[in-house]
């Protein structure tokens, strides 16, 4: 495996990893304090997380290539 795709990797999984302690820490405890959430608010709070992940995919891919 290449440094640099071994990089790319490791900052990958780094950002996935804490996007989903985010997630589990800061938006889950809102979601079960407010009943009246709705998917509106759920789906919202996924798709900064999901962006910035995807971009970090993408980078990740062309570094391997």
């Amino acid at each position: 495996m290449d440094k640099k795709n071994s990089k790319w990797t490791i900052v990958f999984w780094l950002v996935t990893g804490l996007a989903i302690l985010q997630y589990i820490f800061i938006v889950v405890p809102r979601i079960q304090d407010n009943p009246d959430v709705g998917g509106a608010y759920i789906l919202g709070s996924i798709i900064p997380n999901a962006i910035m992940i995807f971009i970090f995919w993408m980078i990740k891919r062309k570094a391997e290539k």
